[in-house]
């Protein structure tokens, strides 16, 4: 429609309406059909009449309507929320002024009670301004880390997403859906139940002059297929459905091939539980309000209506008098409180159902008819008198299936762990609700129902500000509320770094200038007979180690200061002093003068000659060497928390010089090179035998130490149990030459070009 058009719509009545313009909308206009064939009639649900002729759009027009989508997005995104906030109000605001005719075009293509669609229009403004609230405060997450570093989180739009809205409420549903979408940064096509296509387009104008980017909110038209291009679409992020259980099934199918994002509103066969305490009043007047809205064509209806026995008579008595009073007829009356049905097909299978049911032995105390009205111009209407059915259980088919009519089935009920078990036996949970002046059973009942919304004392109402979403085969994912904020944006972690990089290898930069020192000297050290015989004292000073490593990352500090302690002549002591002082942040002050020496010259030989292989094998192989080279520390860290009785045992193998297990398992001594920044990131360890852990090769398709002869020239694997030099006088910790020499060709045959 126009605007002259939707302004007109003051002196329009019931049959005297047609629609002309085009029904699509995108890159900011109404859009004619790109070929006028094969058109679809829409009717007038209360005169039976056509109303206007409907076009699907095809593959080449929904690809144009996202491409705009698409196009304006990148614009919109790009604002800050209280920009986007700014439009969205205006938008309500226009909304507002022209509530009366929107509401009216509402009742003509659809054919609810004005009443009701009045309250739509309302619900439909008051949606796009709470999320224009919330479009400011969309705000992340700060994160500090150790080290000064942080991290924080960012809340994205998506991109262009989709919704395919239902019959029952065509303009509020694509406000809903619009809504959040708009406010969280993102575009939307929006495709309309073909039954009713006519005001959605009136929204997409509605933006329009609010001042969107042209192609933000578009409209295209169609059924199965064109929702089924939708779906498809490479460019679509996200499709957000309401509808039958059927049909969103396939919705999820199509958009799981493209892993789009998806929200899914389904139907329901919800319970509505009236204990025998509750404000009978109320109660009576839930039960209408539960069954009745929208001639019962609302998927959280509460169509199972369970009663205490006691007040059973009474409360059918009651309901059955007011149900028999509800005003049918032209739905653009003031005093009218029920309109006709969607179409003709949905009339008769709602009285099919009616059918069935009495075939199965319930009785129809009211309605269950179609309506005939004494005004000639409806005669031809859609329309069936409200029913209610007595005597009903739980296996008929009227309890079980959604009829998505004006039918409710009234249940008897005991006590409240049956009703909670019968009200749960169904596989859907879009709502359900509890009458009761028990405010303790009230909660109690409501946490028990496996349900999306539970009303507590009222039935059937939407504030915008709560999320509104099924359990079960009614579908998942929520419509207002805050939350929904989360089904239309995702999120992104950014991680900030604010010092030096540090490599997963020790304090070595792979640029093919140097590698993990004193490779060599730490194997020695951990091989000490002393060591060896006294796991406690060793588990000590790891975890001391570990500590220093962790509060001093610098290169310089471990290779001056730690590396050097760890080699120490007197590191046992220095090590239990430090130990015994618990200190919880190590500083320079307490570093003896000694340890502040650099490394010896042999050692620094042996840097060199480390640096230089790294650069002739490359920085990829080192990494994985020294990834492996970790991977092996933490095994032998793992092993520390062995029992105190396999560590004797172990013990005891050693100075008898045997194995006691698995040679191969000595490749986890070469742990203990990746000193530096692998020690650091181990948790603490328990004292137990180095070597010990499981075996693997430092390199896929190298050699094992297993392989390497180390010792005499037995050829008895290298390992605990082979024979081991020990520390020279005034040079503890050096590692003996054969131990060098085959240490050095491990290191060799690593080379690719040697394997």
């Amino acid at each position: 429609m126009a605007r002259s058009s939707l302004d007109s719509m003051r002196e329009a009545s019931t049959g005297t309406l047609v629609v002309t313009e085009p029904l699509n909308f995108w890159a900011g206009k109404r859009v004619k059909p790109r070929q006028e064939t094969n058109p679809e009639p829409v009717f007038e649900p209360a005169t039976g009449r056509v109303l206007c002729q409907l076009y699907p759009c095809g593959a080449e027009e929904v690809d144009q309507a996202i491409k705009s989508a698409h196009s304006a997005y990148l614009q919109w995104s790009k604002l800050a929320g209280t920009e986007r906030a700014r439009v969205m109000l205006e938008a309500a605001r226009i909304m507002r002024e022209k509530r009366d005719n929107i509401a009216k075009l509402e009742v003509i293509n659809n054919g609810k009670s004005i009443s009701e669609a009045l309250v739509d229009i309302d619900v439909a403004w008051q949606s796009i301004e709470y999320y224009a609230g919330l479009a400011g405060a969309l705000a992340g997450q700060h994160v500090q880390l150790p080290g000064g570093a942080f991290a924080y989180t960012r809340r994205e739009p998506l991109g262009v997403c989709v919704g395919i809205g239902a019959f029952n409420y065509p303009f509020q549903i694509a406000t809903w859906k619009s809504a959040p979408a708009l406010a969280c940064g993102n575009a939307m096509v929006f495709k309309p139940s073909p039954m009713t296509p006519v005001t959605a387009v009136i929204l997409a104008e509605i933006y329009k002059e609010a001042g969107v980017p042209d192609g933000l909110f578009n409209v295209v038209q169609g059924g199965a297929e064109t929702g089924s291009l939708l779906c498809h679409h490479p460019m679509v992020a996200k499709v957000t459905f309401t509808g039958s259980v059927p049909t969103g099934k396939k919705v999820m199918e199509m958009s799981s091939k493209g892993v789009k994002h998806v929200t899914l509103e389904l139907g329901g066969k919800s319970p509505l539980i009236i204990f025998k305490d509750c404000d009978f009043e109320n109660a009576v007047k839930g039960a209408l309000m539960a069954n009745f809205l929208t001639q019962g064509q609302v998927c959280c209806n509460g169509t199972r209506v369970f009663v205490q026995r006691e007040i059973m008579p009474k409360f059918l008595e009651e309901v059955v008098k007011r149900t028999k009073a509800i005003p049918v007829g032209d739905p653009l009356l003031e005093s009218t409180r029920m309109g006709a049905m969607i179409s003709k097909p949905q009339l008769e299978k709602a009285l099919r159902y009616v059918a069935q049911a009495k075939k199965e032995g319930a009785r129809v105390l009211c309605g269950g008819e179609p309506y005939v009205s004494s005004d000639p111009k409806l005669k031809d209407g859609y329309f069936m008198s409200p029913c209610v059915l007595d005597n009903c259980t739980d296996d008929m088919t009227c309890v079980k299936e959604e009829i998505f009519g004006p039918v409710m089935s009234v249940l008897p009920f005991d006590t409240e762990e049956e009703v909670i078990a019968r009200a749960n036996n169904t596989t859907y949970g879009l709502a359900s609700g509890v009458f009761t002046r028990d405010i303790s059973r009230a909660h109690r009942v409501a946490a028990n129902l496996e349900a999306g919304t539970c009303f507590i004392n009222n039935y059937n109402i939407s504030p915008v500000e709560v999320p509104f979403g099924g359990y079960k085969m009614s579908g998942f994912g929520r419509e207002n509320g805050q939350v929904t904020i989360e089904y239309f944006s995702q999120l992104k972690t950014v991680i900030v770094e604010m010092g030096d990089v540090e490599s997963l290898a020790a304090a070595s930069e792979l640029n093919g200038e140097s590698l993990p020192n004193y490779h060599t000297e730490i194997i020695s050290v951990l091989l000490r007979p002393s060591v060896l015989d006294n796991f406690a004292l060793l588990s000590g000073q790891l975890n001391t180690i570990n500590k220093l490593l962790k509060n001093e990352k610098t290169p310089s500090f471990r290779n001056q200061v730690i590396i050097p302690l760890l080699l120490s002549p007197d590191r046992d002591e220095d090590l239990a002093k430090l130990t015994e002082q618990r200190v919880p942040v190590f500083s320079h002050e307490i570093v003896p003068d000694y340890l502040r020496t650099k490394p010896d010259p042999e050692v620094e030989e042996q840097e060199k000659q480390l640096s230089a292989e790294a650069g002739r094998i490359g920085p990829e192989v080192a990494q994985k060497q020294i990834q492996t080279l970790n991977k092996l520390c933490s095994n032998l860290l793992e092993k520390l928390n062995n029992p105190r009785e396999d560590r004797d045992s172990e013990s005891a193998a050693m100075r008898q010089n045997k194995p006691s297990f698995n040679p191969a398992d000595t490749n986890a001594l070469v742990g203990a090179v990746a000193f530096g920044k692998g020690l650091s990131k181990c948790r603490p360890p328990g004292p137990v035998a180095p070597g010990h852990p499981g075996q693997g090769s430092m390199m896929s398709g190298g050699p094992t130490l297993q392989q390497v002869t180390i010792g005499s020239g037995s050829g008895q694997p290298a390992g605990i149990g082979g024979p081991v030099a020990p520390p020279q006088q005034g040079q503890p910790g050096k590692m003996p030459s054969s131990i060098k020499t085959n240490i050095k060709s491990a290191s060799a045959s690593m080379h690719p070009y040697n394997r």
